[in-house]
């Protein structure tokens, strides 16, 4: 007998798990923008107030879910947008990429 996994049961799985290792980020500010951070200060995402864009740590975060669920671009960008509207009430918001440098919360 063959198992299926639904959808939203794998999107579930995927939002639990994103929260159980960032569920508990600290929201850090400055002047220009909003960050949250985990327990070693390591930025996890971060974004503008005047900018619909949420810049997420591609080898914190991104690629995680990349190599663990097999996402790809979009599915990672549409799981983040409901987590970080579930999760940090951060709606409107549009997930993106960063694989730059992460510490601009200084």
């Amino acid at each position: 007998m063959k198992y299926l996994i639904t959808e939203n049961k794998m999107t579930q799985v995927q939002i639990k798990w994103l929260n159980n290792k960032f569920g508990n980020l600290t929201r850090i500010s400055n002047v220009h923008n909003i960050g949250y951070v985990d327990e070693d200060g390591n930025i996890i995402f971060f974004y503008y107030p005047k900018d619909n864009n949420v810049f997420f740590n591609y080898d914190k975060i991104w690629w995680l879910l990349d190599s663990f669920f097999n996402l790809d671009f979009y599915d990672i960008s549409s799981l983040l947008q409901d987590w970080i509207e579930e999760t940090y009430d951060l709606s409107g918001m549009t997930p993106v990429v960063n694989r730059g440098q992460y510490n601009y919360i200084t």
